[in-house]
């Protein structure tokens, strides 16, 4: 039940952040994503003492919460509540076709849980579920990166000189890459 209540949180405050980088508040976002990590990186040690494995989704539904209030007061003046059937609509057709895949997806992370925990015990599932949270932490980085660098690639194929752009980006980039993926295996 809690977990289920992170969700309508989590999605307003997905749109919320993709509206302030579609905006381009490069600042707000930055601040939003900070106190949604520090949020949940306090509120997880505080609440898993006291609360054991509830603590993190406490401390999870805390932290999307707070990071969706945030986002919100930095994108009320973008966003209007009023409600169009024919918007509606068109959400719903664009939506439907997309739960079978959203179904398959969360049963293909899923999955790989039950197989560990027939053939082996819940010790072994839950080292498996601990590198999978520091993997998300990897994942949560590229994110960030991806939503950062998205918007910066389109508007430097805007100017002319977009290829030069783009090869001392990558000479910079590619060797910095090499290292922490050296480092990294």
């Amino acid at each position: 039940i809690i977990a289920l209540l992170q969700i309508p949180f989590a999605v307003i405050n997905t749109i919320n952040m993709i509206v302030l980088r579609f905006e381009q508040k490069n600042k707000e976002f930055l601040i939003s994503v900070i106190v949604f990590s520090i949020s949940l990186l306090v509120l997880v040690f505080v609440l898993i003492d006291k609360y054991k494995i509830i603590g993190l989704f406490y401390a999870q539904l805390i932290s999307v919460i707070i990071a969706t209030i945030v986002s919100t007061i930095f994108v009320r003046k973008y966003i209007s509540l009023s409600f169009s059937v024919s918007l509606i609509k068109k959400s719903f057709k664009y939506a439907i076709p997309q739960v079978p895949a959203r179904i398959g997806s969360t049963a293909n992370s899923y999955a790989n849980r039950f197989m560990i925990n027939s053939f082996l015990s819940t010790f072994y599932l839950g080292i498996f579920s601990m590198a999978l949270r520091i993997g998300s932490i990897i994942l949560l980085v590229h994110g960030v990166f991806m939503m950062a660098w998205n918007q910066f690639m389109f508007k430097i194929i805007e100017d002319p000189n977009h290829k030069k752009i783009f090869s001392s980006i990558f000479s910079m980039t590619i060797p910095l890459l090499f290292l922490i993926v050296s480092l990294v295996t």
